[in-house]
């Protein structure tokens, strides 16, 4: 039987999963206001999947006569309204410095109709059906890690964005810190909640979280910020799994989308690339490190990236 902290959880998703159908029906004054002025939208329908949006693509004509394309996501609750604001903070970090890997952003705000009705609008970008190669995502990606320097010095982001439901009171934090340690515990201790709350409590998995917390993570993070080990804050894109990436249809180069970005430790975006259930797999992540060297102390390296799936 559910306990009510699983009640809760669940009832939290249903919420964050209910997009209204009506949202996607029409475009709304705040949407239409960002396009160009003298534009005109002449279609408009839902393209692509989602688990927390409804996605669309419009077709525009400028004044000019020039045709547009853009793609828009819409969610509801205060919740999705701060997961997109940090999307789209993620896309303008990482377009500033590649502006060929992501998508423009181009607004993000809340219905004129509904203001518990939130949108994110982009550039559309036409994609072939398959994940980038590993000669180029790769390469691609350590540039990004390289030049993305933290604009203080410090591992953190000045915004949330993780996942809606690790909003509010499960607390999850990616303020700004000093320590990659810090940071990543302060990450790591509300999807451990999160868990319990879902699935219920379990004293096995509240005695492994504790090894976890007081051993596992200062073990392989502390090295990593110990007299000439210490690691450089990169911006990294945050949930790099294939589904997250996309080839550019007409110049065949790489692209990655729906970043929840903060600047913390390169090997962090590598995570997802060490699953044999992804696409983009173990090649790739050997690729990687032709370009970006692994972090000493070395012989940590796979149990960092075991640790960093979560």
């Amino acid at each position: 039987m559910e306990d009510e902290n699983q009640v809760k959880a669940r009832a939290l998703v249903e919420r964050l999963l209910s997009v209204p159908e009506q949202a996607a029906e029409f475009i709304d004054d705040n949407v239409s206001s960002a396009l160009p002025p003298g534009s005109t939208i002449v279609e408009f329908g839902p393209h692509g999947t989602a688990y927390w949006t409804k996605t669309l693509e419009i077709k525009a004509i400028q004044a000019s006569g020039a045709p547009l394309k853009y793609f828009l996501k819409v969610n509801h609750t205060d919740a999705g309204g701060q997961v997109l604001e940090g999307e789209s903070a993620s896309l303008e970090a990482i377009h500033r410095l590649l502006p060929d890997f992501v998508p423009r952003p181009i607004a993000q705000g809340s219905y004129a109709s509904d203001p518990d009705v939130h949108f994110l609008l982009m550039e559309f970008l036409d994609l072939r059906g398959d994940v980038p190669d590993v000669d180029s995502l790769p390469a691609k990606l350590a540039e990004m890690h390289l030049k993305g320097s933290s604009p203080n010095g410090k591992f953190g982001f000045h915004l949330h964005t993780g996942p809606a439901f690790l909003q509010g009171e499960y607390g999850q934090s990616i303020t700004w810190s000093s320590s990659w340690e810090a940071l990543f515990t302060s990450m790591y201790i509300p999807v451990f909640h999160w868990e319990q709350s879902m699935h219920g409590k379990d004293d096995e998995m509240q005695t492994l979280f504790k090894s976890m917390i007081e051993k596992v993570i200062p073990r392989l993070l502390r090295p990593l910020e110990t007299g000439k080990n210490k690691i450089r804050p990169c911006l990294l894109h945050g949930d790099l799994w294939d589904g997250n990436t996309g080839t550019d249809a007409s110049t065949e180069t790489p692209l990655i989308f729906d970043p929840a970005s903060f600047y913390g430790h390169n090997e962090y975006d590598l995570a997802p690339w060490n699953l044999p259930r992804h696409k983009i797999y173990r090649p790739y992540i050997r690729e990687y490190q032709r370009h970006f060297e692994r972090a000493d102390p070395k012989e940590d390296y796979e149990d960092r990236l075991l640790l960093y799936r979560q």
